[in-house]
């Protein structure tokens, strides 16, 4: 009687485990993309383009990623000003290279600080729902904004991220650090302007770690600066 009564306890205990694994196993995609690239559409709202050029401001932006690391570049469609956003994971950092004209400017902040780049992250409550949507390809979930203490303007509102892909700390400098995963579509104020987002391609493919190195030649400048900066290009 003892021994059949171990046989059951050992049983229970390997289905209990089987039934763990399998759970985890839902939890977490079978395959992530590690490295490639997005890009993103970008769309504008509002009358806050007052000092900008509409027909100049930049449509799409392209973010590669590899080893928790990103790199995207945003310039306007005439050349003149460029953004490149550096992120060293391992670091820490976050690294903004400005092109304007033949000056070049660098400009570094901690991953774990609110961006001067972003509006400062405001009261929200974050809604995470069960309703999923496929964006470029990628599994999405649908997470409801709820602004607090703003005007009728900025009621609850809808972004999507994604598990597919793995980029450890994406959220970090946006205002959805809550949020678990990659956003591909999503709004932020960028340089002061509401921006919209949405993923348009989402490729794995091999990416260099080069392309993750912050280039020399650019003149250090400190948080004053920057800001002076970029309100003189708007």
């Amino acid at each position: 009687m003892q021994i059949k009564h171990t046989a059951l306890y050992y049983a229970l205990l390997l289905l209990l485990i089987m039934l763990l694994a399998c759970c985890q196993k839902k939890d977490k995609p079978a395959s992530q993309i590690q490295e490639g690239f997005i890009e993103y559409r970008m769309t504008y709202k509002g009358d806050s383009m007052r000092g900008f050029k509409y027909e100049l401001l930049p449509k799409k932006m392209t973010m590669w990623f590899k080893d928790n690391n990103t790199r995207n570049r945003i310039s306007d469609l005439a050349g003149v000003v460029a953004f490149t956003h550096i992120k060293n994971h391992e670091q820490g950092t976050y690294t903004t290279l400005v092109d304007i004209f033949n000056n070049q400017y660098k400009y570094i902040e901690q991953s774990d600080k609110p961006s001067i780049f972003f509006q400062s992250r405001p009261e929200m409550e974050i809604e995470r729902t069960s309703t999923m949507k496929e964006i470029a390809g990628c599994k999405c979930r649908k997470y409801i904004i709820h602004r607090k203490n703003t005007g009728q303007e900025d009621g609850p509102f809808a972004v999507y991220a994604t598990q597919d892909i793995e980029i450890e700390g994406f959220t970090d400098l946006t205002p959805y650090q809550s949020i678990d995963g990659v956003l591909l579509k999503f709004k932020v104020q960028l340089y002061g302007l509401p921006v919209k987002l949405e993923a348009t391609e989402v490729s794995g493919e091999e990416v260099s770690p080069k392309k993750f190195s912050v280039p020399s030649g650019y003149k250090r400048v400190n948080k004053q600066s920057m800001k002076k900066i970029i309100e003189l290009l708007k």
